[in-house]
């Protein structure tokens, strides 16, 4: 009979001839999980660089706003405050409450 075993034979020899037409599992398993660790891998490194950009424009953004030059309503609000600070009766006199 085909695929009977005979006394002869041990048991499992017949499964090891048709395994013999496959690739072992360990190095299918292994192939596979580099694929995947260099994609997932891929996929970080994607995101990281998205996310420096985007940290990238915010920081240009606020470098830009520290450089550039207040307007002159700012300074002023500023320089009174800071007046009525260094000056405690300034700050209770009914002007500086405006």
């Amino acid at each position: 009979m085909p695929g009977a075993i005979s006394s002869k034979e041990e048991p499992g020899s017949a499964d090891h001839s048709r395994s013999a037409t496959r690739p072992p599992i360990g190095p299918r398993l292994a192939r596979t999980a580099r694929v995947v660790t260099h994609a997932f891998e891929r996929a970080l490194t994607d995101a990281g660089a998205e996310l420096f950009e985007r940290l990238r424009a915010v920081a240009a953004r606020h470098d830009e706003r520290l450089r550039s030059t207040p307007s002159d309503r700012p300074l002023a609000e500023l320089s009174e405050k800071l007046e009525a600070a260094a000056d405690p009766d300034r700050a209770r006199s009914p002007a500086a409450e405006r």
